[in-house]
């Protein structure tokens, strides 16, 4: 699946949430909104890590960190920045 798939979810979750949000609220509207698209091989877990998808939202987040899109707010909490609502207002 292609990485930047994970983007715009990620950016929405973070303004449905008032620009900043805890890591797990992300990433479970993430899942909502690409849960049809998951194959099998994205919900397992090998060795008790976490399932694929859950590893590349966390991936496309250092991605869009490097890009300007989000931040790190504190310790488990992300926000959107500037960048990313301009970004995500393209979009929408």
């Amino acid at each position: 699946m292609v990485l930047s798939l994970y983007f715009i979810p990620i950016l929405k979750s973070l303004e449905s949430h008032g620009g900043t949000a805890t890591r797990k609220a992300v990433l479970s509207d993430v899942f909502g909104e690409l849960e049809h698209h998951f194959k099998p091989h994205d919900l397992a877990t090998l060795n008790g890590r976490p399932a694929r998808w859950h590893s590349r939202t966390e991936f496309a987040k250092s991605q869009m960190q490097k890009e300007g899109l989000v931040e790190s707010a504190r310790q488990g909490m992300w926000r959107i920045t500037d960048g990313g609502r301009k970004n995500i207002g393209e979009v929408l």
